[in-house]
């Protein structure tokens, strides 16, 4: 497997201290290396990869001289060696084939989707979500602020969420299908901590230093943990408080020193600012307790470090979290991060009882090392790629599949323009009914790939792509098709092929197929083939909606149409008649598995299902049948 993971270009990978997205990124590629992977990182330049600890190949592009520090100094910072990425990549790609290539931000992410269109590299596209400001807090505004992950969510090929919450919210509040989302948490470096610790062998002496490490910024909330430190003096009065992160917020960084110097404080508080992962380790060690009232989180890695070190941990009581620590419960003390009252109790609770400090040691120990081992998270990664891998790669089967089939047929049976202006061609009155049921029945989704066999003038294929599921639809009609093509030319999930179904092979393509009305128009030998086609053409687990006229060519039939509609013709294109029974029969040869039949009448009510238990009074009322089965 040979990956490509484009870094984020704010931080070098590792980084010298904060950095939560490039500390993953160091971790992930230096594991998945370790279980065979051919891994590439694109990333600015560092010295800590002239000796990579790994087999991971480091690629550097040019750093602009910015500091990172400032909003439109960031952007333009990560937007330059985004655009530099892209060439790298293709430079990468030239020389050898990559089997996925993994994003950590908007802005490198926005280019290799553009890159993988432009250049067609067809490469499987796999992005983590670092975005906590934008996926926790899905406002409008951040919405717009962060345009750029939006679509990312929308056009990866998966993304990874880092807790099941934020899998939740990109469901819920962007759309993204759940079959695109996979839930894999960051890990910690256990085996660097343990190699630290047994190298710098604690030495036993109490410690009173609360430690805070987490970049400056008012998303995490260090001034509650602050205004809490003056009710935590009054019980602890040798107690110490040490932040330690980069400022990435000058303002908010300038608040917090005020607060201190107002309140007298200045020698109770530090702050250290950037420091080496050998210093971070140190403060782990010799720390106390660990606080951190952060408001929001996506996958938040510091807590579990000093888990690791068996450092008591007191933190945020919000979603993503609670998702972190589920199985292992009382491993930290869980605080509301706008209650200063609650951080300083819960502060002074921990420093005075050793027996609550021991046990939450024991137990964060205990989460860390069985649920955020590294080598277990690269393989799961691992995993996911291939199934990335091998599902991106029968897409673009179907996708050529479909390419190939989008030219016009010559020489094939064709539905005039007069079948399509008899009366029932163009009732849209009746086609309108009838979609409302199909959409119950379909349940589109966004995203799924649906196909719709027998799509006519598109009247129901329409409905269906409104739901933003990627329609095509295939009907042997040129006339039909030129017409679906011209009506719903906007619509860019909606595409048109003329073609026989018969003579169509897809295979494992589509999650959902609607044949409506068709297969009553074949032979059926010809149906029976039809039926298998679109067994082949459906995945596991797709779904299977058939709308079917019953008992067709029963002599009553004409008379009850008369009454009923006032039409005395009978469709004379319809060569095959099916009852209730024979189509349910015919769909379980060809491999279906049956999950409801819904009779109608001929006004297109729905009728109850006890009916067709009636041999005569169901044959009669029942007109037609929509039927759903699955493929096992």
């Amino acid at each position: 497997m040979k990956v490509i993971h484009v870094a984020t270009g704010g931080y070098s990978v590792p980084p010298t201290g904060a950095g939560g997205a490039e500390k993953v990124i160091y971790s992930l590629t230096e594991h998945l290396s370790r279980l065979g992977c051919d891994v590439s990182v694109i990333d600015i330049k560092a010295k800590e990869h002239q000796e990579p600890k790994s087999g991971v190949t480091f690629h550097e592009v040019w750093e602009p001289p910015l500091a990172d520090k400032g909003s439109l100094r960031h952007v333009i910072r990560v937007s330059i060696f985004a655009i530099l990425a892209i060439f790298k990549a293709r430079h990468l790609i030239k020389n050898g084939e990559i089997d996925i290539i993994h994003t950590h931000n908007q802005f490198s992410a926005a280019a290799i989707l553009v890159a993988n269109k432009v250049f067609h590299w067809n490469i499987p596209h796999v992005h983590t979500t670092h975005n906590s400001y934008l996926v926790m807090r899905p406002t409008l505004t951040n919405k717009l602020k962060n345009i750029l992950e939006v679509i990312v969510f929308k056009k990866a090929n998966h993304i990874i969420a880092q807790t099941d919450t934020v899998r939740q919210q990109l469901t819920s509040k962007f759309n993204v299908s759940s079959a695109r989302i996979t839930v894999i948490p960051n890990g910690v470096e256990l085996e660097d901590i343990t190699e630290f610790m047994g190298n710098n062998p604690d030495q036993g002496s109490p410690s009173k230093v609360v430690l805070c490490p987490a970049r400056i910024c008012p998303r995490k909330n260090q001034l509650s943990l602050m205004k809490a430190i003056p009710t935590v003096l009054k019980a602890h009065p040798e107690v110490k408080f040490v932040f330690v992160g980069p400022v990435e917020n000058k303002a908010y960084f300038d608040t917090l020193h005020k607060f201190a110097a107002d309140e007298n404080l200045s020698r109770i508080v530090e702050f250290t600012g950037e420091v080496p992962r050998e210093r971070l380790y140190a403060l782990y060690q010799d720390s106390a307790v660990f606080a951190l009232p952060t408001l929001y989180e996506s996958g938040l890695l510091v807590h579990l470090e000093a888990m690791a070190f068996g450092l008591p941990v007191i933190i945020s009581r919000i979603d993503t979290i609670e998702n972190t620590l589920e199985s292992e419960k009382g491993s930290a003390m869980l605080i509301d991060p706008n209650n200063q009252s609650e951080i300083a109790d819960a502060i002074i609770k921990v420093l005075g009882d050793e027996t609550l400090r021991q046990e939450l040691s024991n137990k964060g120990k205990k989460l860390v090392w069985e649920k955020f081992n590294w080598r277990q998270i690269a393989t799961e990664t691992l995993n996911l790629y291939n199934r990335v891998k091998a599902t991106t790669a029968q897409k673009q089967v179907c996708q050529q599949q479909i390419q190939l089939e989008e030219a016009p047929m010559t020489g094939a049976p064709n539905y005039a323009r007069e079948y399509f202006e008899r009366g029932k061609g163009l009732d849209e009155a009746k086609d309108m009914r009838d979609s409302t049921l199909i959409l119950e029945l379909l349940n589109p989704q966004p995203n799924e790939k649906i196909l719709d066999i027998g799509c006519g003038l598109g009247r129901l294929s329409y409905p269906i792509a409104q739901l933003r599921a990627e329609v095509t639809g295939i009907d042997i009609s040129e006339y039909a098709i030129s017409q679906a093509r011209h009506k719903y030319s906007s619509v860019q999930n909606l595409k048109f092929i003329q073609r026989n179904a018969l003579e169509t092979s897809y295979e494992n393509c589509f999650d959902k197929v609607l044949c409506y009305h068709l297969l009553e128009h074949l032979k059926l030998a010809e149906a029976r083939i039809l039926l298998g086609k679109i067994y082949s053409a459906l995945r596991r687990e797709g779904l299977f909606v058939l709308g079917i006229p019953i008992n067709d060519f029963k002599p009553y039939r004409q008379a009850i149409r008369l009454l009923a509609t006032g039409r005395r013709w009978r469709d004379l294109t319809h060569q095959t008649s099916f009852s209730v029974a024979e189509i349910e029969r015919e769909l379980t040869s060809a491999g279906f598995e049956l999950l409801e039949t819904v009779p109608l009448s001929y006004f297109g009510i729905r009728l109850p299902h006890k009916l067709l238990s009636m041999p005569l009074l169901g044959q009669v009322i029942t007109a037609c049948a929509d039927i759903c089965a699955i493929k096992r």
